[in-house]
């Protein structure tokens, strides 16, 4: 029998998108059945998963289970509110429990008080995955980023990424960009962002037009590597970022200095890893400089953040902890429980 343990080992072997499905497959093992919290309301503005669940929470603390598996080998990921706070869009994990089972991820959509999510998109084969939910500002389709792992005979054949464009009702798919996961857009709609997948299965921050064109990939110095979880500001005019807390400390004017012992000590700095357990932080890019302010100094575990409305703040969760973020990392507040490979979303 394989123990929680190991599952998590192996994933942190994985790499940093396999390591969600895995991770999340260990934790839905332990989940538990419900959460304290009060009815439906406007007040809960978080939706996120956390445990195998799904659950919305309101600032001040009350929590309410939206979602939950039948099974451990399902659970909920990238979790994304619809424009009109009435729908919770996410990503439904199966995992493979043999090697001859089925396993892949569907996208689904359930309303906000429960209720059986409708599917929007089924996995048409085993091996496609997604990564990253993203609304458009109408409510009438959906950005998806999503990975294609190939398996023939227990050999990896292949990967494939690209971000498609889901119709809502239809579940009718575009594609809009190749090489690309982890969509996010801003709150009207003109500007996206998103990861670029190199040669090397390394990643870069992007952003593009809404269709995709016109993309371009930020400058991010090497000690970034890797940046992950892109999540445009309101107004499109900066990204917040997750990226190892080995990076150089850089201020809002985009001068990348660093403490002296690190740029003493840098071929001696551990390689960041692909994987969960490397201490990380949430970082902000302005789009049109380039600038690079460091907001957290907490040296999480796989911190995800997502900015409320007015784009003044952030909520973060990780595996140590939910967070609000000052949009200028000048307050950091622990609001509560985190957990391995948690995610969030805010309206």
């Amino acid at each position: 029998m394989v123990t929680r343990a190991a599952r998590i080992g192996r994933a942190r072997r994985a790499g940093p998108f396999a390591t969600v499905a895995a991770v999340g497959a260990a934790l839905a093992l332990a989940a538990a059945c419900g959460a304290g919290g009060d009815n439906a309301g406007d007040d809960q503005r978080i939706a996120f998963v956390r445990e195998g669940r799904l659950l919305v929470r309101a600032p001040g603390g009350a929590e309410r289970v939206v979602w939950t598996a039948d099974r451990p080998s399902l659970f909920p990921a990238f979790p994304a509110w619809s424009p009109d706070g009435t729908r919770i869009a996410f990503s439904r994990v199966l995992i493979a429990v043999d090697a001859k089972a089925d396993w892949g991820d569907d996208l689904v959509v359930v309303p906000r008080e429960g209720r059986e999510p409708r599917v929007v998109r089924a996995h048409a084969k085993a091996g496609h995955q997604i990564q990253g939910v993203a609304w458009t500002p109408d409510g009438s389709a959906l950005l998806v980023g999503a990975r294609q792992t190939t398996v023939v005979d227990g050999r990896l054949q292949g990967v494939t990424h690209q971000l498609e464009r889901v119709d809502g009702s239809t579940g009718a798919t575009t594609v809009i960009a190749r090489d690309a996961v982890e969509p996010s857009i801003s709150r009207d709609g003109s500007r996206i962002a998103f990861l670029v997948i190199d040669e090397r299965g390394g990643t870069r921050l992007a952003v593009a037009n809404a269709d995709g064109r016109g993309a371009r990939v930020l400058a991010t110095p090497p000690e970034f590597e890797p940046v992950l979880a892109p999540r445009i500001a309101p107004d499109g005019r900066s990204l917040a970022f997750t990226a190892p807390s080995t990076a150089l400390t850089a201020d809002s004017r985009g001068r990348h200095g660093g403490a002296w012992p690190a740029r003493l000590l840098g071929p001696l700095r551990p390689r960041a890893a692909r994987a969960h357990g490397v201490p990380m932080e949430v970082w902000r890019i302005d789009v049109d400089s380039g600038a690079i302010t460091r907001l957290t100094n907490f040296a999480e575990d796989d911190p995800r953040a997502a900015w409320t409305p007015d784009g003044a703040t952030l909520y973060v969760i990780a595996a140590g902890g939910m967070y609000e973020v000052a949009a200028d990392g000048s307050k950091v507040t622990r609001l509560g429980a985190g957990g391995i490979a948690a995610q969030l979303d805010l309206r």
